[in-house]
């Protein structure tokens, strides 16, 4: 079942759960309108986790569903819903931007901080035709997700292996430390034994010369 979750600017969070939809440029869940998709301060970007974000200004929700066609299929609907948008040029000049090239620019931007994952749905078709997005720059996107997601594999499980190299190391030295307290109880036990038979030695030792000065005042005394 399609899963919205709702996510204020003040941090708490609601779920919806049920029927997701878009008409008429709105979007709805299990029936009720929510929101404007002509509201959204930018393309919806797809996550690594599958779901579909949608950012609003005062909000932002994740939108997820149980198979990645839908989620394509949802993520294609937004986008052609938005329709063209202003976008200023570094010369200060205005122009048209079609959703698609707003979502690779969102994307690309994303990159700065975070593995890229590619905005456009599985089997997307590029064209040469006004207003469709080069097939070249399609290719260019499956590419970098690639590259960057066996990136990320291989620093996970290089991060993966020192953890466990850390965590066997911590594990001996516990072992070590715990050997060597061990140790050092033993060794306070035995100085302790070691210093009681001293004193019982001193003690008895004490006790033979006394006897002995007993025994020679006594020889003393008989006739």
């Amino acid at each position: 079942m399609p899963s919205v979750v709702w996510h204020r600017q003040d941090g708490e969070t609601q779920t919806e759960e049920g029927k997701v939809t878009v008409l008429s440029k709105l979007l709805f869940v299990n029936g009720a309108k929510k929101r404007k998709l002509s509201d959204l301060d930018q393309p919806p970007e797809r996550g690594t986790g599958g779901q579909v974000t949608l950012r609003f200004s005062d909000a932002w929700c994740d939108v997820k569903f149980e198979q990645k066609k839908q989620c394509d299929d949802f993520l294609e609907t937004v986008l052609t819903a938005m329709g063209n948008r202003p976008r200023k040029n570094p010369d200060g000049s205005q122009a048209l931007e079609s959703p698609w090239d707003g979502s690779v620019r969102a994307a690309v931007e994303r990159a700065r901080s975070q593995p890229f994952v590619n905005p456009f749905p599985a089997n997307f078709q590029g064209g040469s035709k006004p207003g469709q997005v080069p097939q070249l720059v399609v290719d260019m996107c499956l590419a970098w997700e690639a590259t960057d997601a066996k990136r990320d594999k291989s620093h996970r499980e290089k991060t993966s292996l020192l953890e466990s190299q850390r965590n066997e190391e911590q594990r001996l030295r516990k072992m070590l430390e715990d050997d060597s307290r061990k140790a050092d109880f033993k060794l306070r036990e035995a100085e302790a034994s070691i210093a009681a038979l001293q004193k019982t030695t001193e003690f008895l030792n004490g006790e033979i010369v006394a006897l002995k000065k007993l025994l020679a005042a006594s020889d003393r005394a008989d006739p």
